[in-house]
């Protein structure tokens, strides 16, 4: 599997423009059609079981679970980050993806999530509806566990 970290430039006329960053060849996965999958990639190549900050990812996939790129969207103090749904939407339609999952840590090591958390995941369903996408999961990591909003009945 191939892993592609891509940003957002703007061009001259102030047009947003996909830029790869980086991309590693990932051999441990072919997709990442499951919460086990997504946090194992997550923390293997982005560390964000250790990071001191709390960051917040989008996995931009296909229909068959492959992801397309790796966006950092947020990247926060040690107990929040923020990011609007329209940089989310932006990057996510610029690649055309069909599937996205949102990942963010929470460094304190407590996955349980609050009540931004809960918030941004409804309005990003709403979002995902609205234009057809399909939004898979809400994922947080801790330390030495994760939840995932999918798995626990709130997807």
């Amino acid at each position: 599997m191939r892993v592609q970290k891509s940003n957002i430039i703007l061009d001259d006329d102030f047009k947003p423009l996909l830029v790869k960053e980086s991309e590693i060849n990932y051999k441990e996965l072919d997709n990442l059609d499951n919460s086990d999958k997504i946090v194992k990639v997550m923390n293997e190549v982005f560390e964000m079981d250790r990071k001191a900050e709390e960051y917040l990812y989008i996995i931009a996939m296909t229909y068959q679970y492959k992801p397309i790129s790796f966006f950092e969207v947020s990247h926060g103090v040690h107990n929040s980050t923020y990011a609007r749904r329209r940089e989310i939407m932006i990057r996510l339609l610029l690649y055309g993806a069909c599937k996205f999952v949102i990942v963010h840590n929470h460094p304190s090591g407590e996955t349980n999530p609050s009540s931004n958390d809960k918030d941004i995941t409804e309005k990003l369903k709403k979002c995902a509806e609205f234009v057809g996408m399909n939004f898979v999961d809400s994922i947080i990591i801790g330390r030495d566990n994760y939840f995932s909003f999918r798995n626990n009945g709130l997807m």
